[in-house]
């Protein structure tokens, strides 16, 4: 499985203070794998909810921010989502929101490939 903790894509030429970052790099036991060389295109979204207030959040004032780790599947769906950052009355409404996106999924030379995805939302 890769972690994809980047979201930013695009040829390293574009930004030249990257190019001397590697591509692939070991941060605290994990294989970190960057956007910098052009090959990587990271998940583009094309359909689905966005997350919204329940009416038990809303009542309640809830605010803050909801992280939710997920994986993107070859065919760009959302699996497997897990609230790592929660709020009360929120989490299970925004997760099965993020459930109904489809992507374009992560692709590497071209291929797609599986990856773990951190989202944030924000509630204010």
């Amino acid at each position: 499985m890769i972690q994809v903790v980047s979201n930013w894509a695009g040829p390293v030429s574009d930004h030249p203070e990257l190019r001397l970052r590697p591509l692939l790099s070991l941060n605290e036991g994990r294989v970190v794998l960057s956007y910098d060389a052009g090959y990587l295109r990271p998940p583009k979204r094309i359909a689905g909810k966005d997350p919204e207030y329940t009416l038990a959040g809303e009542l309640e004032g809830v605010h803050g921010t909801i992280v939710a780790k997920c994986t993107i599947t070859k065919q760009g769906r959302i699996k497997n989502c897990e609230a790592v950052q929660k709020l009360p009355r929120m989490n299970d409404a925004t997760l099965d929101a993020l459930e109904t996106r489809v992507y374009e999924p992560a692709r590497w030379n071209d291929q797609p490939f599986e990856a773990t995805y951190w989202f944030r939302v924000n509630f204010r």
